[in-house]
């Protein structure tokens, strides 16, 4: 398995530049491959909540770069926003940048998995906790 951590800048030519590192290096992927972290960015306008509007084009080139590595975001439990700027009333923002794929590898590998966004605690992001597993537990 391979695990690729992120932290993307928050500046839209410096993301364009991680998003074409990630493709080169998915080119030469053929293991579960996991990718994870701080994208700095959302996927759609109802994951940002406060602050300034979302630019439209920086959606749009994260998603073309999900699309292009063949990655599926891996289902989350826990708060939406994962994401706050700490502060409150109307400079309160919220937003989901935080995130987990998997290629279809990993998919086929481990069919149970859980990422779980954790209580924030001293930072700005939410931990996540990623637990994969080949097969279910059985309960009797």
């Amino acid at each position: 398995m391979i695990i690729t951590t992120v932290y993307a800048r928050c500046n839209t030519l410096d993301r364009l530049e991680l998003w074409e590192d990630l493709e080169e290096e998915s080119c030469n992927i053929d293991l579960p491959w996991v990718v994870g972290g701080d994208f700095n960015v959302i996927m759609d306008t109802p994951e940002n909540m406060g602050g300034l509007l979302v630019m439209q084009h920086e959606i749009m080139d994260f998603a073309q770069c999900i699309n292009t590595y063949v990655l599926t975001e891996l289902k989350f439990t826990g708060s939406k926003y994962a994401w706050w700027n700490g502060r409150i009333k109307d400079d309160c923002i919220f937003k989901r940048l935080d995130r987990v794929f998997g290629n279809q590898e990993f998919m086929n590998q481990f069919p149970v998995f859980e990422v779980q966004h954790l209580i924030r605690e001293g930072s700005d992001h939410a931990p996540v906790q990623v637990t994969c597993n080949v097969s279910p537990e059985r309960v009797n």
